[in-house]
């Protein structure tokens, strides 16, 4: 019987820690297939940027960004997508769309909230080729 909730506890902190790990963004949720993905996070000097490559993938790739709370940041894509499509969603905590970003529409300004959170998910369909997302503050 204490074995039960020994499981148990142990799944309750594993759980938690994930969620905390998620919500401070050094914990990546994938909900895609694909047959090659190779993703990697640079945090430069007020630089940051997702770069990832990819072949047959689709779904999609969600995470956590801290940024300056109150401050405006330019997000900007490159892509080079071969086949398929790719679509970013800047979300706030309230799951509020702040910008799309895609091939037609490559850059957007955004203002921090108070919480100093956003949410981006990459979409993916059927997609071969590459990406990548930077963001840095805009000088004042």
């Amino acid at each position: 019987m204490t074995d039960w909730f020994i499981i148990g506890g142990m799944l309750v902190a594993v759980a938690c820690l994930g969620y905390f790990l998620y919500r401070n963004g050094w914990l990546v949720v994938n909900t895609k297939t694909a047959l090659f993905y190779k993703g990697s996070f640079v945090s430069g000097k007020g630089e940051k940027r997702v770069h990832a490559k990819f072949s047959l993938c689709s779904g999609t790739v969600r995470r956590v960004i801290r940024l300056q709370r109150q401050t405006p940041y330019i997000f900007v894509v490159f892509s080079a997508i071969a086949r398929g499509s790719v679509e970013i969603e800047i979300r706030n905590r309230k799951t509020e769309v702040l910008a799309v970003l895609n091939d037609n529409s490559p850059e957007a300004v955004i203002q921090a909230e108070s919480t100093g959170r956003c949410w981006i998910t990459v979409k993916f369909t059927k997609t071969d080729g590459e990406y990548t997302i930077s963001w840095r503050p805009l000088p004042h």
